[in-house]
């Protein structure tokens, strides 16, 4: 079944795909619906997109109270040589936790 989207989009970006279509002899359309195709097979990735977040209560005080160990040299990890010797030692510390959580 065919079904039809409608999307707003910058002036500017559509006279550059329509340009750049034009060029390589497909429509505007197949673009858009290649796009949509790979991405549903998950074939291309959008990236990352930024998004400003404010944090609730909780978790600004988390994050203040992690800048200040940071900042006195409190609660840091250690650096590691290789992969294997930071997972023995993230290993050690979920053993850790999980004796304090009991």
């Amino acid at each position: 079944m065919i079904t039809q989207i409608l999307f707003n989009i910058d002036s500017d970006i559509k006279k550059k795909v329509a340009l750049r279509a034009k060029r390589e002899g497909i429509s505007v359309s197949d673009v858009f619906k290649f796009a949509a195709r790979e991405y549903a097979e998950e074939k291309i990735d959008i990236g990352v997109i930024q998004r400003t977040e404010i944090p609730n209560t909780r978790t600004a005080k988390r994050w203040a109270k992690i800048d200040e160990d940071i900042k006195k040299g409190k609660k840091l990890s250690p650096s590691f040589d290789n992969v294997y010797d930071f997972l023995a030692d993230l290993e050690k510390e979920v053993a850790l936790s999980r004796k304090k959580s009991r």
